[in-house]
């Protein structure tokens, strides 16, 4: 796929030519976080209060309570051998081509097999890789195989649940990418340890030839008693919803959610959106409905889920609910007590006030209703211990544990009786980070990211980008949803190097009020010297109104229209620059006091009309300042937007050129719209790079398209190219028909004036291509996983490139430029072509 000729095809038969050049392999050194300290979404948590990225599922070896396997979010599976003290990343190679896992589940029958499924979980949108299948490992999760059946007939399929039993796989699916027909989703069955695979549910909303109706199957728990494999799982979309049990390890099944049990009456049309079960002690069963974003019936059973008592246990306590946060179709998790049937542990969201820690109650059936729910963390605990919120899986262990896992990563509390123990951290050394927005500081050589859920955090003081993971600490500067960030590290109106680097952050809707985006000044020692100060963002002539008013007078509502997480960018080549893009381009010269609207509303200035509500644009990315061969052009803007208003106006590309003024309107390059069309994924700018001495020359991406484009000096015309060549999701490259373009970015070629590298993160990859070549190739090295990727970062003082992930943290690459010169692979020197040459020449072979 590199390209490149057979040495066979480079014989010379009178001088000796070497093949054409490639790339070195890439090196890249992980950042981290490496467990991220001082989270406040949590309480009272030894040790430092560390979170990671959302874990989605717990795996407890029955036999060896040292020994735990977890999948997350998007960051893969991880082991433990020292039950969480350390952790390991398990699937990282070149077969695993998605990193988000949702199940994890050891054998009934034999403690070295396990089985996992992919899908994606994000509470970001749910964004993520592709939909993979299942895979199962035989050597107690050290290494993993895929097992999709003939065919791969499991992929594409969002998977709910797994189980195993020897060679016997049972996988609950929902939505499918290609096809969502009821002939396509629902159960799956194995009976050769996933050779193959047959569909057990119905083909239709009413048909159900194994008794489990066609439909959505939601979350699956089995158990092995008696010699039967009983599983137990709930159907949504099916004629016939509830839950359902089977005796035979999944071959046939049975509706135990009849008319005399109380589940009857939560299963109306579609209105459970998930559902979670937990086997006990002496035969006892629990099962947690979700409908309308909040757990609404908590039920138990006696004789292992045959039967289910007619009233659900308590959901509240007092007015609480277990999902205050309405987000109970994704943060739910319960585990009955290891050795009391009347006992089991449910977990919710968030509290109901701050600092937001995991909802989660200890519900004893044998108490009277209305007393039965207590709390199971802060004054249930000895120290008034909280994991961090939005719980997605609890479980017990050999010794009588409990592990929580949740968006902060996984937390355990070894003392479970009524108040007394701990919640504890077990999040350092797990690296699942869901890195929103990164920032390279070239004075300190740290990093500042955004995390989903967990925050902004910053590389601790003397500890940059060349500290050894081992000794690398990141701490957490702001709580709640980390967006993107800035770091700007010259002095204002110059291109010098400041003594001290201006870093900008926020989080969810720049904070959700006025004063929520803040400022802080680092030293060269990477230390807080100011924090937390908030730039006044007052527009410019707008009567001293803030840009929160601003964009409410403008658009209404509660943030205008103001992001989810808001684009903001500083200048490359000019200090004290500050840029936010909203409907709106905002640019500032004197670091956020003042700022300037530059053109309205996007789409009017562009010359559509009929208000935002019909033509509207988003600003998705912004890129200031360039270059013209050594000359710096701070003026120069692109901004690039995705259509956001009831008619499909496709993506945008604007321009503001280097002859233009500061805080002046940018042009739209019309030529760009009309060949990359209005259809939303051909044209919705998710990403740009300029050429690093041409600003002239830029590179586009959207959700399925590179686009080359070559601008005019005064912007009046451009003409585009499509770069996308073999790089298509579903085509040479992505063997996934999920594959989506996410983050681009431009390297050049040290050496080479004349030609550069266009890089390209995707949903599970990163590749490459010269600006001269035709193909492109992955650009992983032998440790970076196929996350998904999220920013590409490239410091063209310090030639190092950063790229984040949403799941993986950070990784950097040293001397980029170097990397991409090319390095000719040894030709075959015919004798007299090496006498007739002065001699033998030595070249260097290409890195493997």
């Amino acid at each position: 796929m590199n390209g490149s000729l057979s040495r066979s095809s480079c014989l010379a038969l009178v001088l000796a030519l070497a093949c054409p050049a490639a790339a070195q392999t890439p090196v890249w050194i992980e950042q981290g976080p490496n467990g991220i300290r001082n989270n406040g979404n949590q309480e009272n948590i030894t040790p430092n209060s560390t979170v990671s990225g959302a874990v989605t599922a717990i795996a407890l070896d029955p036999l060896n309570a040292n020994n735990v396997v977890i999948s997350t979010v998007n960051g893969g599976i991880w082991r433990s051998t020292d039950a969480g003290s350390s952790w390991a990343p398990v699937t990282n190679g070149p077969q695993f081509t998605s990193m988000g896992v949702g199940a994890v589940v050891y054998d009934v029958t034999d403690s070295n097999v396990l089985v996992a499924g992919y899908g994606r979980y994000s509470s970001f949108g749910g964004r993520g890789g592709a939909q993979a299948g299942v895979i199962r490992s035989t050597d107690g999760g050290a290494t993993w195989t895929p097992i999709n059946g003939v065919g791969g007939m499991m992929r594409q399929h969002q998977v709910e649940g797994v189980f195993s039993a020897g060679s016997t796989v049972v996988v609950s699916t929902s939505f499918s990418d290609t096809n969502s027909a009821y002939s396509n989703i629902g159960l799956y069955r194995s009976t050769d340890s996933g050779a193959t695979f047959t569909k057990i549910s119905g083909n239709t909303s009413s048909s159900a030839p194994n008794g489990l109706p066609g439909g959505y199957t939601l979350a699956m728990a089995g158990k092995q008693d008696g010699g039967q494999n009983i599983l137990l799982t709930a159907t949504r979309f099916a004629a016939s919803n509830g839950v359902f049990r089977s005796t035979d390890g999944g071959a046939t099944w049975s509706k135990v959610s009849t008319s005399s049990s109380g589940l009857t009456s939560l299963f109306t049309a579609d209105n459970v959106t998930d559902a979670k079960f937990s086997f006990g002690p002496n035969g006892t069963a629990y099962a947690a409905i979700v409908t309308s974003g909040r757990v609404n019936g908590i039920y138990r059973s006696a004789d292992n889920g045959a039967t289910w008592a007619s009233a659900s246990l308590d959901t509240t306590i007092g007015s609480e609910t277990l999902n205050p946060g309405g987000q109970g179709g994704t943060h739910f998790s319960i585990t009955a007590h290891p050795t009391d049937p009347n006992v089991v542990f449910v977990g919710g969201d968030r509290t109901p006030n701050s600092p937001y820690g995991s909802q989660t109650f200890r519900i004893n059936a044998s108490l009277a209703p209305g007393s039965q729910a207590s709390r199971f963390t802060n004054t249930d605990t000895a120290n008034g211990s909280n994991p961090h919120a939005d719980t997605r899986w609890m479980a017990t262990d050999a010794l009588g544990r409990v592990w929580q896992a949740n968006d902060g990563g996984i937390y355990r509390r070894d003392n479970i009786t009524t108040g007394q123990g701990q919640w504890i951290s077990l999040n350092a050394g797990l690296r699942t980070t869901e890195v929103t927005g990164v920032a390279y500081d070239r004075l300190t050589k740290a990093i500042i990211t955004g995390q989903q859920d967990n925050g902004t955090s910053v590389m601790a003081a003397n500890i940059n980008v060349n500290t050894p993971m081992a000794s690398k600490i990141w701490t957490n500067i702001l709580s709640g949803d980390g967006g993107r960030v800035a770091s700007d590290p010259l002095v204002t109106g110059s291109s010098t190097l400041a003594t001290s680097t201006q870093r900008y952050f926020s989080s969810q809707y720049l904070g959700g009020g006025p004063n929520g985006f803040y400022r802080t000044v680092y030293n060269a020692s990477n230390t807080a010297t100011s924090s937390y100060n908030q730039p006044t963002l007052t527009v410019a002539g707008a009567g001293g109104q803030r840009i929160f008013p601003y964009e409410i007078a403008a658009y209404g509502g509660t943030y205008g229209s103001i992001q989810f997480l808001n684009p903001i960018a500083v200048n490359q080549v000019e200090g004290g620059r500050l840029y936010i893009g909203t409907r709106r381009v905002y640019e500032s010269v004197n670091q956020g006091a003042g700022i300037t609207d530059l053109n309205g509303d996007l789409a009017l200035s562009a010359g559509f009309t009929g208000g935002s509500g019909t033509h509207g644009l988003l600003v998705n990315n912004i890129e200031a300042g360039g270059r013209s061969g050594a000359t710096l052009l701070p003026n120069v803007l692109y901004v690039g937007t995705s259509s956001v208003g009831t008619t499909n106006i496709g993506g945008q590309l604007f321009v503001r050129p280097a002859g233009a003024a500061a805080q002046t309107a940018l042009t739209r390059l019309t030529a760009y719209s009309t060949t990359a069309g209005i259809v939303s994924n051909e044209s919705s700018v998710r990403d740009m790079a300029m050429h690093t001495t041409d600003w002239q020359s830029v590179y586009v991406v959207t959700p399925l398209r590179v686009w080359a484009g070559s601008v005019a000096a005064d912007a009046s015309s451009s003409s585009w190219t499509n770069f996308t060549a073999d790089l298509t999701p579903g085509g040479a490259v992505f063997t996934e028909q999920t594959g989506t373009f996410t983050t681009i970015g431009f390297v050049p070629v040290a050496g080479d004036p004349t030609r550069g590298a266009v890089l390209v993160g995707t949903s599970g990859g990163l590749y490459f291509r010269y600006t001269d070549g035709s193909v492109w190739q992955p650009f992983m090295g032998a440790d970076m996983p196929n996350a998904f990727f999220t920013e590409l970062v490239y410091d063209a003082a310090d030639d190092v490139l950063i790229a984040s992930t949403l799941g993986r943290g950070v990784w950097t690459l040293p001397n980029a430029s170097v990397v991409f010169a090319p390095v000719p692979e040894p030709a075959t020197v015919l004798l007299f072509g090496a006498l007739a040459a002065g001699g033998l020449v030595r070249l260097r072979r290409r890195a493997a």
